[in-house]
C-alpha cells in the first residue's frame, strides 16, 4: 500500500492518480483529506497509513510550486501544520492551499523571515522541479524492499542462517531445515503437544512417538542411514540432538565443503545413470535430466540395442 502513496506523488499523469484526484482528493491535500463514506477498501487502507508513515516521505525543494506549504514535509522538523497551531496558521495571512514558492514572493517574505528567526532552516529556491523522496533509503527512491526492511521486526542474526539458506541446497530442503531448526516440524510429539493427536509411534521402529531428534538421529533406521552416508563422505559422525548436530555441521561443513559434496553426489548420479537399462521418457524425468545435466540417451531402451 505504501507504494501507492509513492505513485500518487511521483506519477500524477497515470490513469489511477488522475482518477483519485478527480473523485476523492479534488483540491484537498492527500495528508489531510477526509476518508469518504463510500470508497474502496484499498483507498481506506491507504489513508489509514498516513498517520504512521507521513514522516517517511519528504520533499526536496526546487522551485517550490509542487509542495504544500502547510501539509507537506519539506522542513527537516516536519510539516508546518503539525508544528504550529491553527491560530498561527490563520494569522500568517497565507492561504490553506499555499505552496512553498509563496514564501519567496515579496508579499510573503515576512513569514519566511519568521520561520528562520524560529530556528527553521528554509531551503533556497531554485529553477529545478521539486523532488518527492522516500527518506528510509539513501537513494531517496521508494522500493518495496526498502519499505519491508523499514517496517519488519529486526532481531539478532542467528548463527545458522548462512548454512540453511545456502544457495547450493534445494529450496524445499532449505524450508524443511528451517522448520526443524525452529522446532516447527509437525512430528508426532509436536502434534501431541498441541492436542492434534492423542498418541503415535515411529513408523520405522514402532518404539516411541517420533520427535525431531528421534526421527532423524535416534531411530535405528535413520541412525543407520546417517552413519552410512557419514562413512561414505569421510565425515566423523556421532548421534546428537538436532541443535548440536547443526552446530557441528556449521563448524565442519564450510562454504567450500557443501558445493564439493553436491558435486560429488552429482558425479555419483551421473555415473549411475550410465548403468540404467531404461528410464521412462516423462516430463518430470526430462526436467531432472536437464537439471542434472545427464546424457539424454538414458531414455533409450538399452535392452533393445
Amino acid at each position: 500500500m505504501l507504494k501507492y502513496i509513492w505513485i500518487l506523488f511521483t506519477d500524477k499523469e497515470s490513469l489511477w492518480c488522475r482518477w483519485i484526484h478527480s473523485n476523492f482528493l479534488k483540491k484537498d491535500n492527500f495528508w489531510i483529506a477526509s476518508t469518504p463514506s463510500t470508497c474502496s477498501w484499498a483507498w481506506k487502507k491507504i489513508l489509514q497509513l498516513r498517520t504512521e508513515f507521513r514522516s517517511c516521505f519528504a520533499w526536496k525543494i526546487g522551485n517550490g510550486f509542487s509542495v504544500s506549504l502547510w501539509h507537506d514535509q519539506w522542513l527537516a522538523d516536519g510539516p508546518l501544520d503539525l508544528l504550529f497551531p491553527t491560530s498561527i496558521i490563520e494569522l500568517s495571512g497565507l492561504l490553506k492551499h499555499a505552496v512553498v514558492a509563496d514564501l519567496f514572493s515579496p508579499l510573503d517574505h515576512a513569514f519566511k523571515s519568521s520561520l528562520q528567526s524560529c530556528g527553521f532552516s528554509v531551503p533556497d529556491q531554485t529553477n529545478a522541479p521539486d523532488c518527492f523522496t522516500w527518506n528510509q533509503h539513501s537513494s531517496g527512491s521508494f522500493s518495496v524492499a526498502s519499505a519491508w526492511d523499514f517496517i519488519r521486526t529486526k532481531k539478532e542474526r542467528v548463527s545458522w542462517d548462512s548454512f540453511i539458506w545456502n544457495s547450493d541446497i534445494v529450496p524445499r530442503n532449505q524450508f524443511n531445515l528451517w522448520l526443524i531448526t525452529k522446532n516447527r516440524l509437525p512430528t508426532q510429539e509436536f502434534l501431541i503437544h498441541y492436542g492434534r493427536i492423542v498418541s503415535g509411534t515411529c513408523a520405522y521402529c514402532n518404539a516411541t512417538s517420533d520427535s525431531i531428534d528421534h526421527l532423524f538421529f535416534n531411530c535405528r533406521i535413520s541412525a543407520t542411514l546417517a552413519y552410512f552416508w557419514a562413512t561414505r563422505c569421510n565425515l566423523p559422525w556421532k548421534s546428537r540432538p538436532w541443535m548440536d548436530n547443526l552446530a557441528w555441521a556449521i563448524r565442519l561443513l564450510s562454504a567450500l565443503v557443501v558445493p564439493a559434496l553436491k558435486n560429488h553426489l552429482m558425479k555419483i548420479v551421473k555415473d549411475k545413470a550410465t548403468t540404467f537399462t531404461s528410464v521412462p521418457d516423462t516430463p518430470r524425468n526430462r526436467r531432472l535430466q536437464r537439471s542434472w545435466d545427464l546424457d539424454p540417451s538414458i531414455f533409450t531402451d538399452r535392452l533393445k540395442r
